[in-house]
């Protein structure tokens, strides 16, 4: 008699906790998913545009997003190497150790200055996709709207031509913000 009333006990017991966990679980789901969704309607269309002028972009530069490797899903519907920032952790190959250290530097905080923007031409580098829920996105430093050095703008991404955005840079400050600020070496 008493196994059963224990039994009953545990079984109802374990139906609470799998409801309670049902409710927190679906709860934090869309916490998580909201977060860990790196490739948004806005951003895929942003790789789409990029994959229709993939030879005229040449080669691609963009951060990490929410610490995730975006240029992964880059490089994947690009089907070319793009530098992409990331954290080191996440890699293992020396050359995408390389590109991501060289990406991780130009997107750095401050970004974007003349300096950064010199670092990726250096480098080979033509375009920058920046999406606009990175942390590091300044909508008052980065080119965007009718600048010339924009190839690409929804609500999500913008596609910077770094030749143009340097160019810009340079004259006005346009797309720089504060030089004296973000960029003390080359001012």
């Amino acid at each position: 008699m008493s196994i059963d009333w224990l039994a009953r006990l545990v079984t109802v017991g374990l139906i609470v906790l799998a409801l309670l966990q049902g409710i927190v679980g679906t709860t934090y789901f869309v916490v998580q998913h909201r977060f860990y969704a790196v490739v948004t309607p806005g951003v895929f269309a942003g790789i789409e545009h990029a994959a229709e002028r993939s030879k005229d972009l040449g080669l691609i530069a963009l951060p990490s997003l929410n610490d995730a490797p975006l240029g992964w899903w880059v490089e994947g519907v690009l089907q070319k190497s793009v530098v992409y920032g990331s954290p080191l952790r996440w890699l293992t190959f020396e050359d995408e150790i390389e590109r991501a250290t060289l990406a991780n530097e130009i997107f750095a905080p401050g970004f974007p200055t003349a300096e950064r923007y010199r670092l990726a031409l250096t480098n080979g580098i033509d375009s920058l996709f920046i999406p606009k829920r990175w942390g590091f996105f300044d909508s008052a430093r980065v080119p965007s709207g009718q600048d010339r050095a924009v190839l690409f703008e929804n609500d999500e991404v913008v596609i910077v031509d770094v030749a143009q955005a340097l160019e810009g840079c340079e004259a006005e400050g346009a797309g720089c913000g504060d030089q004296a600020a973000g960029d003390s070496a080359t001012t």
